[in-house]
């Protein structure tokens, strides 16, 4: 590679001191930006908020000592009380007696009962319907309404 000769310098005519005033002009310039990733696409974040102080505000400090017991185990969820295994099928009333009796099956049994009444020792009838019994299993607290079951064609 050839050089021109105007662009050759002449060593002689090079100034040798070292200018503290333009160093320390040049090491007193901010630097601004640079907060820009050259290598990603996208608008520049933002740039964070001032930190404003909150006149009489309280300081937070971190509390030193044994960490606070863990929150109890959530409660075991009681399982539904077992399904009343009876079957609805009907009831009856006398004339002059507004007192119904319904009459149940259990399995190959007939069971007979008016409201009030207790059937196998634990369910209670609470009201007979036209369409439905309510039963209190009386072992569990809880109430089961008994549809009218269907009978089943003779084959």
């Amino acid at each position: 590679m050839k050089h021109r000769p105007e662009e050759h310098l002449d060593p002689m005519s090079i100034d040798p001191t070292l200018r503290l005033d333009l160093l320390a002009k040049v090491q007193a310039v901010n630097i601004e930006g640079g907060r820009r990733n050259l290598f990603t696409i996208g608008a520049p974040p933002l740039p964070p908020e001032p930190l404003v102080p909150v006149k009489n505000a309280t300081q937070v400090a971190k509390v030193y000592g044994p960490e606070p017991p863990p929150p109890p185990p959530p409660k075991p969820v009681e399982p539904p009380p077992p399904p009343i295994n009876l079957k609805y099928y009907g009831y009856s009333s006398n004339r002059g007696d507004n007192r119904k009796h319904a009459f149940f099956l259990d399995g190959d049994d007939i069971l007979v009962a008016a409201e009030g009444e207790t059937v196998k020792k634990r369910y209670r009838v609470v009201r007979i319907g036209v369409n439905s019994v309510v039963m209190e299993d009386t072992q569990f607290k809880h109430e089961q309404t008994l549809p009218l079951q269907e009978e089943a064609a003779a084959g």
